[in-house]
Parts: C-alpha cells; structure tokens; sequence
C-alpha cells in the first residue's frame, strides 16, 4: 500500500480531496514505479477449462477472423486486377 502522510505536512492534501477530519492522502503509485510482482510460470499451470458457450464463442471469433481475412484478400486481389483475369 502507498505510504499514508498527514495533511499537516503535506501543503498538497487538499488538492486530494482530503479533509481535515479524514487527514490522511493517499499517493497512487504509476505501476511502472511499483513494486515487481511475482510472476506465475506458464508451464505449471494446466490447461484452461472451457464451457460449452465459451468454446462456441471462440469458434465463431476464429470463423469470423478466417473470414475477414478472407474478404481483405478478395479486396486486394480485386484491387490488383487479377480477378479480371481469372474470371473472363
């Protein structure tokens, strides 16, 4: 937890919302300035258990991918003028 001053010694307490009745400021640490934490290693955790409308919602996500990719592919190759020639 970030460190607690009063606002007796810190001139800024008020800008922080902190009233003389609370007084105490609580600073927000960015977490780049923070505190590494320890990392949970991959390997050791097992696979992920899915439900059923889980698994059929990332279906539909890779289908819907597959697709996309698929029409941007049929665009530059429209855009190409290859299509012209495969279809005469």
């Amino acid at each position: 937890m970030a460190p607690r001053l009063d606002q007796l010694n810190n001139p800024l307490a008020g800008l922080f919302g902190a009233r003389r009745e609370e007084g105490e400021v609580y600073y927000v640490v960015h977490p780049l300035d923070d505190e590494p934490e320890e990392k949970c290693d991959p390997a050791t955790l097992g696979p992920m258990k899915l439900s059923r409308a889980q698994r059929a919602v990332l279906i539909g996500l890779q289908g819907y991918i597959i697709v996309m990719a698929g029409l941007a592919v049929y665009r530059v190759i429209d855009i190409a003028g290859l299509l012209h020639y495969v279809l005469r």
